[in-house]
């Protein structure tokens, strides 16, 4: 696996708005909490994004 960092800030407005807004939160197990510290990547092919639940402070990945 060949994690390769890419640029959230590069995505449109509101894409970024609604990544950050539409969540789910596998420990809280609720969604739209919100999320904080975005971090995108890309790995095997995939993109992912990484992300800190501001309801319980739990990383969540995406």
């Amino acid at each position: 696996m060949t994690r390769k960092l890419r640029n959230l800030s590069a995505r449109d407005q509101f894409g970024r708005d609604w990544l950050m807004e539409n969540t789910w939160c596998d420990h809280c197990n609720v969604a739209n909490l919100g999320i904080d510290k975005p971090c995108e990547y890309e790995d095997d092919g995939h993109v992912f994004i990484e992300r800190i639940c501001r309801g319980c402070g739990n990383l969540v990945k995406s």
